[in-house]
């Protein structure tokens, strides 16, 4: 008779906690949910002593490595999901395997073990054929198609273009390394920023005419972008400036013009290696949107392997005040910049130069990438200087920089 009271008083335990879990996942609220389902796991696993509450405690393991997914916990997740699959393939039960191997399918996919969750998949989809359920089996074909989207950080199948510009570097510009030997920047006039750059790919075996082509074609077929031109340099502003390219004129080292063009970009532009904005969630481990945003002009010339150029844009700006904040973003996989000067004209007493370098936003968090900023978005690295600016100013600058961002603030 004890017995008997002291199964039902776990029992009751499990059951209580385990609909707890329920209300509480429903509301969001993840880890208190966890936190009651080992509870009731722990209930149900003492009283499990001939194994006839078997079927209860994998369904419990279930969710527990589902609501481990949705807590990034996939290591978790798919202890959980193998050890619920071990009983259910005792319980010779197939039409509750299907579950547990979608779910274990999800947990590899996160931990980046792609080829461990389509083999789960593969099962999962022979079981369902033989049981006659098409409409797992279809889903089970979303999944397969879920896990190469992020195998290959693409996006998912209900991808929506974003309201502003969106740029995926090619992945071949991890190869590029630029020589920068010196970039000046001079006031022409309070409203009129000239930009001066020598820029040289040393070592470039190619022209990227045949990069350029490629990354048209994957920007459309793979990542949902629609940006045409190609990006050599991007000079980007405060959303609150507006800004317009009056001049723009590349030559190479032999002073021959070289066909060049600019464009208004104001969006984001993502680092090789980025996970796509609307890539299948939940992320994988291992994986992060890095990123720069800003708004400005985005410059494309002719780049010839092992060619110099000398590129010099002139912008006229639209702000409140005089001070003037300009962000540079170098697209390529390595950047050495040698010089940076400064000419602050005589229109305007400039007392003020901050000048920082960095890289690009490494984040996890997907909200950051829908948020128009008021300034460019990039991480600090270094400051290379900040101080007082009476005339024309000069520093050697000696860096090296993974996809380099050069942000200059100059005040009044």
């Amino acid at each position: 008779m004890s017995a008997r009271k002291k199964m039902t008083r776990l029992i009751q335990i499990g059951l209580s906690h385990g609909e707890k879990a329920k209300r509480l996942s429903e509301k969001g609220y993840y880890a208190e949910a966890l936190e009651e389902l080992d509870i009731a796991l722990s209930a149900f696993c003492e009283q499990n002593k001939d194994g006839s509450w078997d079927n209860a405690i994998a369904g419990i393991l279930n969710n527990i490595g589902f609501v481990s997914i949705l807590l990034n916990k996939y290591e978790d997740a798919a202890n959980a999901f193998l050890e619920s699959l071990k009983i259910k393939s005792n319980l010779d039960n197939n039409d509750n395997i299907l579950g547990t191997l979608t779910g274990l399918s999800e947990a590899y996919r996160c931990l980046c073990e792609h080829e461990a969750a389509i083999e789960c998949i593969e099962d999962a989809f022979e079981l369902a054929i033989a049981l006659k359920e098409n409409d797992i089996a279809f889903k089970l074909l979303q999944q397969y198609d879920k896990i190469e989207r992020s195998k290959n950080r693409f996006p998912d199948m209900n991808y929506l273009a974003a309201d502003y510009d969106e740029i995926y570097l090619p992945e071949l510009s991890a190869d590029i390394s630029a020589v920068i030997r010196n970039i000046n920047l001079k006031v022409l006039s309070p409203d009129t920023l000239k930009i001066d750059m020598v820029i040289g790919f040393p070592g470039l075996k190619n022209d990227l005419a045949d990069i350029r082509k490629k990354w048209q074609m994957d920007s459309v077929t793979k990542y949902g972008s629609l940006y045409r031109i190609f990006p050599c340099l991007f000079l980007l502003f405060p959303q609150a400036v507006a800004e317009e390219v009056t001049d723009l004129s590349v030559v190479n080292e032999e002073e021959t013009p070289v066909s060049s063009s600019s464009a208004y970009f104001n969006g984001n532009i993502y680092e090789p290696g980025s996970y796509h904005r609307s890539g299948p969630q939940a992320m994988p481990e291992f994986n992060s949107y890095t990123y720069c945003g800003g708004k400005g002009a985005l410059i494309e010339w002719d780049i010839e392997a092992n060619g110099w150029y000398h590129l010099s844009v002139e912008i006229k700006l639209e702000k409140n005040d005089k001070n003037i904040d300009l962000t540079i973003v170098l697209p390529f996989g390595s950047s050495h910049i040698s010089k940076i000067s400064m000419d602050p004209g005589k229109h305007e007493t400039y007392r003020s130069l901050r000048i920082d370098a960095g890289k690009f936003y490494d984040t996890d968090i997907n909200s950051l990438l829908n948020f128009r900023p008021e300034n460019v978005i990039y991480s600090d690295e270094r400051k290379l200087y900040e101080g007082s600016l009476n005339d024309i100013f000069e520093i050697n600058a000696d860096i090296s920089q993974k996809y380099c961002v050069l942000s200059f603030r100059i005040l009044c």
